[in-house]
């Protein structure tokens, strides 16, 4: 008996005991710090962050599962809830966090796309889309602004702060084991920042669509200038100011702005270069209609007499080099407004096919000038 008692006694088996117990203890942990993420990515509730949640919310994180997101990977390391023997079970927990939250932003991508010729856009509950590729409509642009501006401040809080915070826990591990870990961890941080990209290229579909809708205005510079007896012009046209004015607008309001400024950057070099190509395609198809036009009523004019064909020749003449002209201007007026926005228009691939087929041939070479 005195042998029994000493053994229910001893440090060796009060630690085989607690050690018995570990599986129930994490298991308990787990559902505790999961189970709040995967109820907000799978919430049909608005999404993002309500002001009364924002007092403790020190990274600004505006949606619902980021902030979920960013306590549960506290959670993992806090000193209540850590335990040294559940060091591997807790690094896999956190692999699994991140993983969930990457899917999430990809499964919502995928509803996003899928869902775009399907009707207008609706009201979904998330960033991007709802929880599922199966359920919910279009995301705005805004949402999906949100969950960028979310994406890259957890990014760099993770790499920052939480991983430092993350390795001190896993010292007791031997050096294989925390290098595996380690490794495994930037694998699943390489999955979450690889979202950034398509969530920038859905926002920038959207806004070059709504430039398109103000450049399209290009094609009636033609049909202004031989329906009426236009002087030369001197300025530019109307739309050229207001080509970028969508992206303006966009990074103006509120989810534009909590964009990290790369981010902006990044936005608005996607949109100017996708408008810059598509301007230059117009351009280069109204030029070339103009000059098919000319060919044709060449071969008109020498038919005619010699007087009615000189008369005819040089109006049209005229014309053609009145719209090339307007072109020209409307372009370095663009080229103003791509100022606005921090990039050079010289170092933009189509704005520079762009300027060399409506700049006159003695201008060719102006073009850091703007």
């Amino acid at each position: 008996m005195q042998q029994r008692k000493a053994l229910l006694d001893s440090p060796a088996y009060d630690s085989f005991l607690k050690r018995w117990k570990l599986s129930v203890y994490f298991s308990l942990r787990f559902q505790e710090i999961a189970s709040p993420l995967e109820a907000s990515v799978s919430s049909q509730d608005p999404l993002q962050v309500p002001p009364e949640q924002q007092t403790n919310n020190t990274l600004q994180l505006q949606l619902q599962p980021s902030l979920a997101l960013w306590h549960a990977l506290q959670r993992c390391t806090a000193d209540e809830v850590y335990l040294q023997p559940l060091a591997d079970k807790f690094a896999r927990l956190v692999l699994q966090l991140l993983a969930r939250y990457a899917v999430w932003l990809a499964e919502g991508l995928s509803a996003r796309r899928a869902s775009g010729s399907t009707g207008p856009p609706q009201d979904p509950p998330s960033a991007v889309s709802q929880g599922s590729s199966t359920r919910g409509g279009r995301a705005s642009p805004e949402q999906c602004a949100l969950a960028r501006a979310d994406l890259d401040c957890l990014s760099a809080w993770i790499q920052d702060k939480f991983w430092p915070e993350l390795q001190k826990r896993l010292d007791p591990l031997s050096p294989q084991a925390v290098q595996s870990i380690h490794d495994s961890f930037e694998e699943a941080r390489g999955q979450l920042i690889a979202q950034a990209a398509p969530l920038k290229d859905e926002i920038v579909d959207v806004l070059v669509d709504k430039c398109l809708t103000v450049l399209r205005q290009v094609r009636g510079i033609s049909a202004t200038y031989r329906m009426t007896a236009r002087p030369v012009p001197t300025r530019p046209s109307h739309y050229a100011s207001g080509v970028l004015q969508p992206l303006r607008a966009f990074l103006d309001t509120p989810a534009g702005k909590c964009l990290q400024p790369r981010a902006q950057e990044e936005l608005a070099e996607g949109v100017v270069a996708s408008v810059s190509q598509q301007y230059a395609a117009m351009v280069s198809e109204l030029l070339d209609m103009l000059h098919k036009t000319e060919q044709s009523l060449a071969r008109v004019r020498r038919n005619k007499p010699a007087d009615a064909a000189a008369a005819t020749e040089g109006s049209e003449l005229t014309n053609i080099q009145k719209i090339s002209l307007q072109l020209f201007l409307d372009t370095q007026e663009y080229g103003a407004q791509i100022k606005k926005f921090g990039l050079q228009p010289s170092a933009v691939e189509h704005y520079q096919a762009l300027w060399r087929t409506v700049a006159p041939e003695d201008q060719q070479n102006e073009l850091s000038s703007i």
